[in-house]
């Protein structure tokens, strides 16, 4: 009876042990497995309501987060903008908390692929610490790419205002002598013509109108006392007496003929337009006949009579200066009388505005009846903006006729509005105006006592490299300086210092050529200044390309580059880096595009902004302007983060907002293929990259910006093996696993991602050109940096908690020093700080305790009783099979304990007894021949 005791005892033990052997090992060894196919497919079962994902779950489409915000605030702002070398003060602002909102919304579930495609918008609200409406002054991330990219546009405003500064002078020249010129050429011409038809030919009728014209001349008290005063004793005549002229060979070359000597196609005749101008423009006659005899060359008689063809001869050689003396006095005579009957020499004529309605309407062909528009559309401004066609700015930069006309050329019906003409006359006006602006109408430079003629892109040409050809001088705006390179600058550059004089087609090449300072070549041209070296560049083209050779940048090369002597080229690189990049873009951009002129911060180093403002939405003018239009309100918003709409942008012309665009579009992997790892971003966009660091960015950049997948970038997971991080679109970073740790007492593996606050340059996300521009040293100097750590399940390889700093800095060094050298931490000022974290709840951790660590333990991980058919019951099972094996241990034990109550054979058994030993020895033999398993 004993050895039957002991085998429930052995059984017992025996169904233990394959509890905890066999039965253990598999069910804990497929809670691996299990957990990780029951996550397999988590991104969809937490997106998708049903199978096919024909409905999403809520608490997926609209979730919500909190992050914290710190910012940086330029404390002594006034002293640095008195004194640009003041060190900056900088205290910290924070923590601003948002509420975040992220509306998602399905758009494809592709099964068999895996992926399911969705956008994402986000909108933010305040929630707590500091208000949100903290005033914050910091670097305006606009100011420096502005003022790169605004060079080229600077100085071909420059060059288009000059050229339209020419146009405004030459219309209002126009109006001023072309008009009365005109109206005496038409005057003389129907004379001539008139008395022609009576007199029979035009020489006789010619020589009439002079001899008429001397008469009234001659019989003036004024001539009369000169002529008295030229005789002896009253009656005896001298060398300075004159006496009738001699028109006997008629006058038809100065009324008909007459030409420019210097070029023949300028017509001066006194029919002509310009005739009469040119006629009066030399001068009054010469006082006295002795006058002409001193200096013939420089008297304006002798000029005169000589252009228009009656200079009178005593022989081949020898000019009759008496006869020539009177022959001027009664042309000038003639002609001067029609000119001033005609409004010629009116300082006044501008006051009258029914004579400025007839002189417009004559040059243009426009008739303003109403003075008041007329007044405005020729000299109005507002403020300091020019509106009138003939004003400029205080600084004579900004023309009206230029601003005018390209809004005209934009938005003619703008223009008819604006300044209440009608539509006619704003074309009228722009084929007028646009015809000088562009180069299409001639001024004869024999009126400036040159020859030929001039237009404004030839005057552009001449002022820039050389003397003014109106004036004579240097233009400030040109490699002159206003005369101050050839006085004594260029002499500090290290060449001779002379003043620069270059031809049309030299300063055509530097302004509009292949490496025009006008174009986008311009920001090479800067970035050579700026580093010392070229971009990237094929040696003989001096194509920026990848791969390419970056030379040294010097006179030489730049000599070299436009094919100008090494003088003009030190001139060209001080006006391009010196005078417009480093003075006069600022000075235009704060002018034009600052607070004072448009109501908006910017177009400034340093900005104030709310935290609201900096982080969702400011607006800045210039930005407004390259847009489209600076006045509409939905132009020229920027913002940091993206928010729903840009904060702030309410407005008539947007009661909602303006919008931040449809959100973002991810692609995300699924698990439902094993292609990809459930939640692995795959696409952003339409792009596995991130969206500067694309391979068209590459290109862009001549591969200085390499290219940067975001393919594989986890979403919630971490494998273990490859992953990666997309920290904010700013960085895709590989996390490090540390030393293990635990979230509420869940035991969880750490992993860790770390970036320097001096290793990620993100200037190509925040201006994102695809240019230069994104390479250009200081152009914006934030570095992003980073420290992210994950709590990671180590079955479910889920992520269960997680916490990071994000901060964002600024390279302090000036521009040159950035061009040169990679930033140490010492050079670099925090201007922003992220904060955001979090992690499984106590009730999750929980769930994850019982469902997926407790059920690894060998020994108990039926104690949670967890299971059901779906897992045939296993923790049921095991529990009935411990049951079994107890209450077999148990019987054992109590059959053991009885049998030891009864006395053994050896201390005299019945026979009974013997009887009943043999038996049960029979029954254990039959156990050991079957083996003794049950």
């Amino acid at each position: 009876m004993a050895n039957k005791n002991t085998v429930f005892i052995v059984v017992g033990v025996l169904l233990a042990a394959f509890n905890i052997a066999v039965v253990g090992t598999v069910a804990t060894g497929a809670v691996e497995g299990a957990v990780q196919s029951a996550f397999q497919t988590h991104t969809k079962d937490t997106i998708c309501a049903n199978d096919d994902c024909s409905e999403v779950n809520e608490d997926w489409a609209t979730s919500s987060s909190e992050r914290s915000y710190y910012a940086w605030d330029l404390v002594n702002y006034e002293d640095v903008l008195a004194n640009p070398m003041t060190e900056q003060q900088f205290e910290q602002v924070g923590p601003v908390v948002y509420e975040i909102t992220a509306e998602r919304t399905l758009v494809e579930h592709d099964a068999e692929a895996g992926t399911i495609s969705y956008t994402e918008v986000k909108s933010f609200t305040w929630a707590g610490g500091t208000p949100s409406n903290a005033e914050v002054t910091n670097l305006n991330i606009l100011f420096e790419p502005q003022r790169v990219g605004a060079t080229s546009t600077f100085i071909g405003i420059v060059a288009s205002m000059t050229q339209a500064g020419f146009a405004a002078g030459m219309i209002e020249n126009d109006m001023e002598v072309g008009v009365p010129s005109q109206r005496t050429a038409s005057d003389l011409d129907s004379t001539l013509v008139d008395l022609a038809t009576t007199l029979s030919n035009e020489q006789v009728a010619s020589k009439n109108m002079a001899m008429q014209a001397y008469a009234t001349w001659n019989s003036t008290s004024e001539a009369s006392a000169v002529y008295n005063m030229t005789l002896i004793n009253g009656s005896e005549e001298t060398v300075n007496t004159w006496s009738e002229p001699d028109f006997s060979d008629g006058l038809e070359f100065a009324f008909r003929q007459a030409d420019d000597p210097g070029d023949s196609s300028v017509s001066i005749s006194l029919d002509s337009k310009w005739g009469p101008a040119v006629f009066l423009g030399l001068g009054n006659p010469g006082s006295s006949i002795s006058d002409l005899m001193a200096n013939p060359e420089g008297n304006p008689s002798m000029v005169r009579a000589t252009l228009f063809g009656y200079l009178a001869m005593q022989n081949e050689t020898i000019p009759d200066f008496a006869e020539t003396f009177v022959r001027d006095q009664a042309m000038y005579a003639l002609v001067g009388g029609v000119f001033a009957s005609k409004g010629g020499g009116d300082a006044n004529w501008a006051d009258d505005m029914d004579e400025v309605e007839d002189r417009f309407y004559e040059v243009s062909g426009s008739r303003i009846s109403n003075h008041d528009s007329l007044y405005d559309l020729l000299w109005g401004m507002d403020g300091g903006t020019p509106r009138g066609i003939l004003v400029s700015d205080s600084g004579g930069i900004m023309w009206g006729l230029g601003l005018i006309l390209s809004t005209a050329l934009e938005n003619p019906f703008a223009v008819m509005l604006d300044y209440n003409i009608g539509i006619s006359d704003v074309a009228k006006i722009g084929e007028y105006g646009g015809n000088w602006l562009l180069g299409n109408t001639d001024h004869p430079m024999i009126l400036n006592g040159g020859s030929g003629t001039l237009n404004a892109t030839e005057y552009l040409y001449a002022q820039f490299a050389g003397p003014d050809p109106l004036t004579g001088g240097f233009s400030s705006a040109s490699l002159n300086v206003g005369g101050i390179w050839g006085a004594f600058l260029g002499n500090t550059y290290s060449v001779s210092g002379d003043d620069v004089v270059l031809s049309y087609s030299e300063v055509e090449n530097i302004l509009y050529g292949p490496m025009g300072i006008t174009t986008a070549a311009a920001v090479g041209f800067l970035y050579g200044e700026v580093t010392g070296h070229t971009l990237p560049v094929d040696p003989i083209t001096m194509v920026p390309q990848t791969g390419g050779v970056e030379l040294e940048w010097n006179t030489a090369l730049v000599s070299q580059i436009y094919g100008i002597d090494e003088n003009s080229a030190a001139a060209l690189r001080y006006f391009v880096y010196e005078l417009m990049f480093n003075t006069q873009i600022p000075n235009l951009l704060g002018s034009l595009f600052g607070e004072e002129a448009t109501g908006f911060p910017g177009a400034t180093k340093w900005v104030s902004h709310t935290v609201d403002q900096w982080l969702f939405g400011w607006r800045d003018p210039l930005m407004a302007s390259i847009e489209g239009n600076q006045n509409n309100l939905t132009y020229g918003w920027q913002s940091l983060e993206t928010n729903k709409t840009y904060f702030g942008s309410v407005s008539q012309h947007a009661p909602n907002g303006v919008s931040t665009g449809d959100g973002t579009l991810y692609k995300v992997c699924t698990g439902e293929n094993p292609d990809c790892d459930t939640g692995e971003t795959l696409e952003q966009d339409g792009s596995p990259y991130l969206a500067w660091r694309t391979p068209e960015m590459e290109e862009d950049t001549y591969g200085m910006i390499g290219n940067e997948s975001l393919a594989g970038t986890s979403g919630g997971f971490i494998t273990g093996e490859g992953d990666l991080l997309n920290l904010g679109d700013y960085a895709i970073c590989s996390p490090l696993q540390q030393a293990d740790s635990d979230h509420l007492g869940l035991l969880t593996e750490t992993w860790t991602c770390h970036i320097d606050g001096n290793e990620r340059l993100i200037q190509g996300k925040l201006i994102n050109s695809h240019s230069a521009l994104d390479i250009f040293p200081g152009a914006v100097p934030i570095y992003f940096a980073a420290d992210v750590e994950l709590k990671v399940q180590p079955t479910a390889r889920i992520i269960v908690a997680g916490a990071s700093e994000s901060y964002f800095y600024i390279d302090m060094r000036p521009m040159h020093e950035q061009g040169s050298s990679s930033p140490e931490m010492s050079d670099m000022q925090a201007v922003f700080k992220i904060e955001s974290g979090g992690g499984a709840d106590a009730e999750t951790v929980e769930l994850m305790q019982s469902g997926i660590v407790d059920n690894q333990k060998q020994f108990t991980y039926w104690t949670n009783f967890d299971t059901d058919g779906g897992s045939f019951f296993i923790d049921q099972v095991t529990v009935a099979i411990y049951l079994g094996a107890l209450v077999m241990i148990l019987l054992g034990v109590i059959g053991i304990t009885r049998t030891g109550a009864t006395e053994s054979p050896a201390l005299g058994t019945t026979e009974e007894d013997s009887e009943e030993k043999k038996a049960d020895e029979v029954d254990d033999d039959l156990l050991n021949q079957t083996g003794g398993d049950f």
